[in-house]
């Protein structure tokens, strides 16, 4: 290959591995500095999906075993994440129903006190 040529796809490639890494690369969160990452605190709720879950193997009687330390290391790291759970929203973009029947009665089940309810405001976030 010419030199032209070898330049020519070395800036190529360059400027496709800098497109990538960009597309790749987090966004900024919109939310408050300080905001919780709830997505990873619901991803880290998994074993109580059998008991709030709509379908998809959903609907047991009581939560998993694991479900309910779970639950009580939410309310103390992140208590305003069950907003998000309540909500619905996010639970919904990953095509996950939540029987919100059952995560209400979920604190109750084990034992866990949480924050009312009715403290969700309308952006999703307990007003603590």
């Amino acid at each position: 290959m010419t030199n032209v040529a070898v330049i020519a796809a070395i800036l190529i490639t360059g400027l496709l591995s800098a497109s990538v890494s960009e597309q790749m690369a987090p966004s900024p969160s919109s939310g408050p500095s300080g905001a919780p990452d709830c997505m990873t605190n619901l991803l880290n709720m998994t074993d109580c999906l059998s008991y709030v879950q709509v379908g998809n193997g959903g609907g047991a009687a009581n939560p998993d075993k694991a479900c309910c330390p779970e639950l009580a290391g939410l309310v103390d790291s992140s208590p305003q994440c069950l907003c998000y759970l309540l909500g619905g929203d996010m639970a919904a973009q990953y095509g996950i129903k939540i029987d919100k029947a059952k995560a209400l009665k979920l604190p109750g089940v084990c034992g866990v006190v949480t924050p009312d309810p009715s403290l969700c405001s309308r952006n999703l976030q307990l007003s603590l």
